[in-house]
């Protein structure tokens, strides 16, 4: 004959057999476009006596990305990842399917299996992603960005950075340095300041090479064309437009040296 608080504990656990909260899953199947995933509970469900199975494949669960204010981080979710099944105290069916606004909870069924939100990231000891004890870091397939407590930002991608905008604006107080084989610039190239280089190299096939300001050289320049000058030609302080010169006489003399 069981005693009353027998009874009681027997009906309490009973009851909470049925009352789900949390539990990890490995994700069966995922469809990106609706953000929808079928899930399999990866701890099995434990019978009072001593029996286990494995719990069924739960589907439609809505995968839940970091987002706030338009603002999405999501991640290539696949078959075999696993995660974090957490199951919502009402039904979120009406919800889920309306426009955000309040809704009634669809029946009375409470942490039920229907009501499951699935958030990848949880892994066993065995299987995590080396997670950087230091620095604050996003990776995926060999790239990282990787923000160090000092305040620096190191970028590591492996293949190639696209950056596709309007306007690109690079502020720095000190130094900008460019480390490449060979840099390329497509389109015309405004420069306000002084350009300082130990070699220029530059060819434009038929076209002209222009600068709107002053080019100062302080080695030599040469040139195996015409060298034009619209308003003048300087040559060691002689103007070759308005210089003189001196000892002109009839005949076949020669000139003296440009004044």
């Amino acid at each position: 004959m069981n005693t009353l608080e027998q009874v009681l504990h027997a009906a309490l656990e009973s009851r909470l057999c049925d009352v789900h909260t949390s539990i990890p899953g490995r994700i069966a199947s995922y469809d990106a476009a609706t953000q929808k995933a079928n899930i399999q509970p990866v701890i099995k469900k434990k019978l009072r006596d001593g029996r286990s199975f494995s719990m069924p494949v739960i589907t439609d669960i809505p995968v839940m990305f970091p987002s706030a204010g338009g603002g999405l981080l999501s991640f290539p979710a696949k078959q075999g990842d696993t995660g974090l099944l957490f199951f919502c105290e009402r039904s979120i069916d009406q919800w889920m399917t309306g426009n955000n606004d309040e809704a009634e909870p669809l029946g009375n069924h409470k942490h039920n299996y229907t009501d499951a939100v699935f958030i990848p990231g949880l892994y066993p000891y065995s299987k995590t992603l080396d997670a950087d004890p230091v620095n604050t870091e996003l990776k995926f397939s060999g790239n990282q960005i990787i923000l160090k407590p000092d305040g620096s930002i190191v970028i590591n991608a492996p293949k190639q950075i696209t950056i596709n905008t309007i306007n690109a604006n690079i502020n720095a107080s000190q130094q900008l340095t460019v480390t490449a084989p060979l840099s390329q610039f497509k389109g015309n190239v405004a420069i306000t300041g002084n350009l300082t280089t130990p070699a220029l190299t530059a060819s434009a096939g038929s076209k002209a090479s222009s600068f709107s300001g002053d080019v100062h050289s302080s080695g030599n320049i040469n040139s195996d064309k015409t060298i034009t000058g619209t308003t003048d030609v300087i040559a060691g302080g002689i103007s070759g437009k308005s210089h003189t010169h001196g000892g002109v006489e009839p005949g076949g003399g020669k000139t003296s040296k440009p004044e």
